[in-house]
């Protein structure tokens, strides 16, 4: 099952093997997310310490009160192990919404200091502007 730890974990093998790879330049390595793929790709490079830059198009900043507003303690705590509910046409798990909804944002955690792109629509029906604002500090 999905979960933003299991997804930094996917992002780190890939870089590993990237790193290693005979056509990749190593030190030009720019990490790009979108929505939650933001923000795991700026924890990712928070701690990775060698992405060269990141590019944010509508990240998350604050997930835990993402999904706070999408589902309530009571309903994560009543699904089963292997439950799920559906949010903006995904299938998400019982362990990433535990994970999730006591997530910090943003702002709780140091941010790369990296040259970083952001790039956030005003009509952004899923991620509230001020998520991807967050990053501009």
């Amino acid at each position: 099952s999905m979960t933003v730890a299991r997804e930094q974990e996917d992002l780190r093998s890939v870089l590993d093997w990237l790193e290693k790879h005979p056509e990749v330049d190593p030190h030009r390595i720019v990490l790009l997310g979108f929505s939650l793929g933001g923000l795991v790709a700026t924890l990712v490079a928070s701690r990775w310490g060698r992405a060269r830059a990141l590019c944010l198009w509508s990240p998350l900043a604050d997930l835990g009160g993402w999904i706070r507003t999408k589902v309530d303690a009571a309903t994560i705590e009543r699904l089963p192990d292997d439950g799920y509910v559906e949010l903006w046409g995904n299938l998400v798990g019982k362990p990433f919404l535990t994970e999730a909804a006591g997530f910090s944002s943003i702002h709780d955690i140091p941010l790369p200091q990296l040259p970083t792109l952001v790039v956030h629509g005003t009509g952004d029906p899923v991620v509230p502007m001020k998520d991807g604002e967050s990053y501009a500090r």
